[in-house]
C-alpha cells in the first residue's frame, strides 16, 4: 500500500513535506505501541501499531532518500548514497542499544516494552523537529555541470 502511495504523494507535496508526513506516520505507529495491555489483544496490541509504524518508516526513508540525494550534484549523489547507508546502519545500532537499555528501567515485559516504544517515540519527534528546522532554511540550488 506504501509503496502505490509514494508516488501520488510525492507528485502533490514537496520532498520536505513528505519526510515530515512520513515521519509523522512512523511516530504515530510507535506512539500507538506504546500503550500495549494484556486485555487489548494481538490485533491492538501488535498488528495495528505495527503496520502504521511500517507504513510510515517505508515512507520516510524512501523520502528521506530522495531528499537527500535530490540536493547533491549528479557526481555527488553515488557518496551521498554511501552516507545515508552507513548512518542508517549507525543509528539502528545505537538506537537498539539505547532502547534495550531504556527497556531495563520496565517492571513487567510489558511494561519495558511500553518503555522502550515511548522512548523511540520520544526520538522520532526530535527527528521531526529537525526536519522542521530544516524546512526554515533556504533549499540549496544545485549547479548543473555538463
Amino acid at each position: 500500500i506504501t509503496g502505490n502511495l509514494l508516488g501520488w504523494f510525492m507528485a502533490r507535496w514537496s520532498l520536505r513535506t513528505n519526510v515530515l508526513l512520513g515521519m509523522s506516520v512512523m511516530t504515530l505507529g510507535l506512539f500507538v505501541n506504546g500503550w500495549m495491555q494484556p486485555q487489548f489483544g494481538y490485533v491492538l496490541n501488535v498488528l495495528v501499531p505495527m503496520v502504521i509504524g511500517a507504513a510510515g518508516s517505508i515512507f520516510a526513508v524512501v523520502m528521506l532518500s530522495a531528499l537527500i540525494s535530490n540536493m547533491q550534484a549528479p557526481q555527488e549523489q553515488g557518496v551521498a548514497s554511501a552516507l545515508i547507508f552507513v548512518c542508517q546502519q549507525i543509528g539502528i545500532s545505537l538506537g537498539a542499544a539505547g532502547l534495550l537499555a531504556v527497556s531495563e528501567l520496565g517492571a513487567t515485559p510489558i511494561q519495558a516494552y511500553n518503555l522502550a516504544f515511548l522512548a523511540a517515540t520520544g526520538i522520532t519527534l526530535v527527528g521531526i523537529g529537525a526536519v522542521l528546522m530544516a524546512r526554515l532554511q533556504p533549499q540549496p540550488a544545485l549547479e548543473r555541470q555538463s
